[in-house]
């Protein structure tokens, strides 16, 4: 009984053997992320004339390998979220941060609408409608981590942080739809 009143006060849960665990998988998934993309690189450099010979194939393969990438960034994230789930306080910054970074999204989605980085070819104008393009064709993957972490979560404040961060996405991808739809219905 005294164990699961410490859990529910947020006395820290997570072992030096689970932050060790955590840290060896985000550093693994960076050392294969970076193999994989140094990997895709050099397919670029070898097959020049078939990437300028079907282009969208290729921009094709690099979307997977920019969704594998993220879901790979899934498994030591909700690894942590499985060792500090017995945690009310280390929970809650878990979920405040997905919180935040759901608010990430529309953020970035509403980029593609400011000129200046829509069309911007080169300099800071092209790096963040880059960094933006990127998050939001990995924004599904952070929908699934949200997923799995609500189901994981076992405090209420967490699990309504959470659902904010659900709504947030999905009203993100409602909104993008109907940005798309709705001006092929008129016509």
């Amino acid at each position: 009984m005294e164990a699961i009143s410490s859990a529910a006060q947020g006395a820290p849960t997570l072992t030096r053997l689970q932050l060790a665990i955590v840290a060896i998988g985000y550093a693994a998934v960076l050392l294969a992320s970076a193999a994989l993309v140094l990997m895709r690189h050099l397919q670029y450099v070898i097959h020049a004339n078939d990437v300028d010979a079907s282009s969208g194939m290729w921009a094709f393969g690099d979307l997977l390998l920019e969704l594998f990438i993220a879901a790979l960034f899934l498994i030591p994230t909700l690894l942590l979220a499985f060792f500090i789930r017995n945690s009310e306080t280390a929970y809650t910054k878990y979920s405040q941060i997905l919180l935040g970074i759901a608010f990430g999204t529309p953020v970035c989605l509403s980029t593609f609408f400011i000129p200046a980085i829509a069309q911007s070819e080169w300099g800071v104008g092209w790096a963040v409608g880059w960094f933006c393009e990127g998050w939001v064709s990995a924004a599904p993957v952070f929908l699934v981590g949200l997923v799995c972490s609500r189901l994981l979560a076992r405090f209420k404040r967490a699990k309504r942080l959470i659902l904010y961060g659900l709504l947030i996405e999905i009203g993100t991808y409602a909104l993008l739809l109907a940005a798309v739809v709705l001006p092929w219905h008129r016509t």
